[in-house]
């Protein structure tokens, strides 16, 4: 009864005096800090903003803090973030590798531009990305930008030089912004879901951290979130031979 009695004295005091519990020392006694580190490219990129929201809502609900770190795509910068977090002890970290996988994927190199701008994109030479498309032999009938400001750059571009959108060129964006809908004509977008992204990834960590504690084996697992493809006007039929 007599500890009852104090703890519960204890717990009054406490509200009184608004304590707050000292994070640093059960860290200590648990071995765990209840921290998770992110790794962006940067969180002025709208999926990049968007996964971020996916990953606090769902941290916070399960009781995890958040660091994040920016790399604006620079591997030095990368390495130098996941390190900082090893240091502080958090315990797992999340990476968002950015866009550069995309040139992977492409089927010539030729024809891939790394713009090397970051948002807001002000200083987009939009221009010369233009020119140099339309130069290669032969020039492309499609382009797309990996991002839907990107796009629509492209296609105030395109249409000042008199090309016919999608007449003469077709142009496709990612992320399917607002602005996307905005447009004339309406940009063609794909809509990739960064918020579910950044929710699964944070339960997968959840999930490989209590098969640590229960040391079970823990099984790699690739989680799939497909895109969907949004239909507009700025994107001209695909024609089959």
């Amino acid at each position: 009864m007599r500890c009852v009695e104090t703890r519960a004295r204890v717990q009054a005091l406490a509200e009184q005096y608004h304590y707050l519990p000292n994070r640093l020392m059960q860290s200590l006694i648990t071995g765990t800090s209840h921290t998770l580190g992110l790794v962006l490219p940067s969180v002025a990129t709208p999926y990049s903003a968007r996964l971020l929201s996916g990953v606090l809502h769902t941290a916070t609900a399960a009781g995890y803090r958040v660091l994040i770190r920016e790399t604006f795509y620079q591997l030095a910068l990368s390495l130098a973030a996941i390190q900082m977090f090893i240091e502080q002890r958090v315990d797992g970290i999340l990476l968002d590798c950015g866009h550069r996988a995309l040139k992977r994927r492409m089927l010539s190199t030729r024809y891939f531009i790394d713009v090397k701008e970051m948002p807001p994109y002000e200083e987009l030479p939009a221009r010369d990305i233009l020119a140099q498309l339309l130069a290669l032999a032969p020039a492309p009938t499609a382009i797309i930008a990996w991002e839907d400001t990107i796009a629509a750059l492209l296609c105030k571009e395109a249409s000042s030089h008199g090309l016919r959108i999608p007449g003469d060129l077709s142009i496709m964006g990612f992320g399917n912004l607002a602005i996307s809908s905005l447009l004339t004509p309406t940009l063609t977008t794909l809509k990739q879901h960064p918020e579910e992204v950044g929710k699964q990834a944070v339960e997968l960590f959840l999930a490989r951290l209590e098969g640590q504690q229960q040391a079970s084996p823990i099984i790699p697992r690739l989680i799939a979130i497909p895109p969907a493809l949004v239909t507009r006007a700025s994107c001209a039929p695909p024609i089959y031979i």
